[in-house]
């Protein structure tokens, strides 16, 4: 026989059939239902969806008091919190996500954008594999690449976030643009790998002003046939100092580099590319996963999350 600790209908109730109900308040009356039970709580569709609910808890802790306030006051007609108000919106819009290439396709030239922006691309070669999260893609290093038109929310001019998994050996000495924006005089910004050192390079410009910021590092252990996160955030200053690369959530510590004066990112209505070398000519020999662009600098908090994340679990 089931036995409570308390009554049956109290909030406090425990017990086999206590633990099958939940309670809700609404319209000032008292409610209970059956709790609901996903059939498969760990699929690959519902943990991409637990990662959406984090990316958004993640975003609201950016807030600052004005802001969690505006949402407060935007929730009042629908009688929902400031949080309720704000994850309803952000989990329609992603206002945040300006592109996010899950590259799990396993037929078909399209690379889908799982972001709200519309961003789909095309495969140039490329072969479907396993990856660190569900699937990825093999690049040959010889022609496979992945290309989409330009669009203005893939030139965040007042900060963003690179991000993406690789696995690769290929230590030519090439500066490879993993993803970027960035084709002879029309460059924008751009996160790569430099074979020959095993460095990084994340770069932001200012062709209006013939300037850039950015950073690079040497010896970083990415060239070592192991699947590695690599990130580079700008929160949208002028010098280097705005700048940050992390390699699987550590914080990096790379060389300043700039140029000029540098005054703003320009839009310049550049291609977006991966996997290939800064002018287009070549392309390296990896395997991606995972690829993502923000529109504002991620916190490592963020980043140490998103290098945790694996499927199967």
């Amino acid at each position: 026989m089931t036995k409570l600790k308390s009554p049956l209908l109290g909030f406090g109730a425990q017990g086999t059939i206590g633990d099958t109900l939940t309670f809700q308040k609404r319209s000032g009356g008292t409610f209970s239902r059956k709790k609901p039970v996903p059939t498969d709580p760990k699929s690959l569709l519902q943990m991409y969806q637990r990662w959406d609910y984090q990316d958004a808890i993640f975003f609201w802790e950016t807030l600052t008091p004005a802001g969690k306030e505006a949402w407060r006051v935007a929730g009042v007609p629908k009688r929902l919190t400031a949080f309720a108000a704000f994850l309803s919106n952000y989990l329609r819009t992603m206002p945040d996500l300006m592109l996010r290439y899950r590259l799990d396709e396993t037929s078909g030239a399209v690379v889908y954008d799982t972001s709200k922006q519309g961003n789909n691309g095309t495969f140039f070669g490329t072969t479907p594999i396993d990856g660190v999260i569900h699937l990825g893609r093999e690049f040959d290093g010889l022609n496979d690449y992945i290309k989409t038109p330009d669009a203005d929310s893939l030139s965040p001019l007042t900060g963003l976030t690179a991000e993406f998994w690789l696995r690769s050996t290929d230590n030519r000495a090439k500066t490879f643009m993993l993803l970027g924006k960035s084709a002879a005089a029309n460059r924008e910004w751009y996160l790569g790998i430099r074979g020959n050192h095993d460095g990084q390079r994340f770069y932001i410009y200012d062709e209006s002003a013939l300037a850039y910021i950015g950073l690079w590092q040497n010896n970083v252990g990415l060239l070592d046939g192991e699947w590695h996160h690599l990130v580079g955030t700008w929160d949208g200053g002028i010098t280097p100092a705005a700048c940050k690369t992390y390699k699987d959530g550590v914080l990096l510590s790379p060389t300043a580099d700039s140029f000029g004066v540098f005054i703003s990112m320009d839009n310049l209505g550049a291609d977006f590319t991966m996997v290939r070398d800064t002018v287009g000519t070549s392309y390296m020999d990896t395997d991606m996963d995972e690829a993502r662009l923000y529109n504002r600098a991620l916190t490592q908090e963020q980043i140490i999350n998103h290098s945790e994340r694996r499927y199967p679990l």
